[in-house]
């Protein structure tokens, strides 16, 4: 009899916790998301072994660097956000990903930061050709979204 009341209490719990994590996650503010697409191709001699991804981040995340990407783009450092730099699945694409409140500030600012990582290689990798593929602004669909289309597709599978 105890155990069942713990188990039933426990299982109340559970719910409880579910149902605050559905509602935060239903009701939080859409942020918008802006992505930058760089091919960089580099020479192949001399090899050079180093983090692309880590260089072009640090280089976006300089102090000297967030004053002239804010003022380009007409936002301040709290309204957009870097949200990271990384390569596309072993290929020489790179993104750069950043966030905030209104969709154009954040694609301009995710342009800029892109225009001012191709100037970051032209001064100091010469030899290598970086160029702007595209950029793009979207929302991201959330986790509940996320889970009930997968569901859909493995049970439609």
């Amino acid at each position: 009899m105890r155990r069942l009341r713990r188990i039933l209490i426990g299982a109340i719990l559970c719910l409880v916790c579910a149902i605050f994590f559905l509602v935060g996650v239903g009701s939080r503010n859409q942020r918008f998301h802006a992505r930058s697409l760089l091919k960089i191709e580099k020479p192949t001699f001399p090899m050079i072994y180093r983090d692309e991804a880590s260089a072009v981040s640090n280089f976006l995340s300089a102090v000297g660097t967030r004053p002239p990407l804010g003022n380009r783009s007409m936002a301040s450092e709290k309204n957009c956000a870097l949200e990271r730099v990384g390569p596309i699945r072993n290929t020489s694409l790179f993104h750069i990903d950043y966030s905030g409140p209104d969709s154009d500030v954040v694609q301009v600012a995710a342009s800029n930061a892109a225009n001012l990582a191709i100037s970051f290689y032209a001064t100091n990798q010469s030899s290598w050709q970086v160029t702007l593929l595209e950029t793009r602004c979207f929302i991201p669909t959330s986790a509940f979204d996320q889970l009930k289309d997968s569901v859909w597709v493995y049970w439609n599978g």
